[in-house]
């Protein structure tokens, strides 16, 4: 059997360097502000305690991570809220 030899790729730029059109670096917006990840952190919380409580047959743990999925989705929407506020004022 024969192996296959390795090959190297090796990129080549077709023009020098300094003809390489540069563009400035922007600012990139987040899209998710800090209300917004909080709240999708507590629907994931929510989400694992109201699995959790269902597998052990705990229905206190599986109400307490259905509320902390619904407060999360509630923090959500308010970042949601504050985010088209503020993109309205500016």
């Amino acid at each position: 059997m024969r192996r296959k030899a390795h090959t190297q790729i090796r990129l080549v730029s077709f023009y020098p360097i300094h003809m390489v059109k540069r563009h400035p670096i922007k600012k990139r917006r987040s899209h998710l502000n800090k209300e917004m990840a909080q709240g999708k952190v507590k629907q994931v919380k929510g989400n694992m305690k109201e699995e959790v409580g269902k597998l052990t047959g705990n229905k206190s743990q599986e109400i307490r991570g259905k509320a902390e999925h619904a407060a999360g989705k509630v923090q959500e929407d308010f970042g949601k809220v504050k985010q088209s506020i503020n993109k309205a004022t500016s």
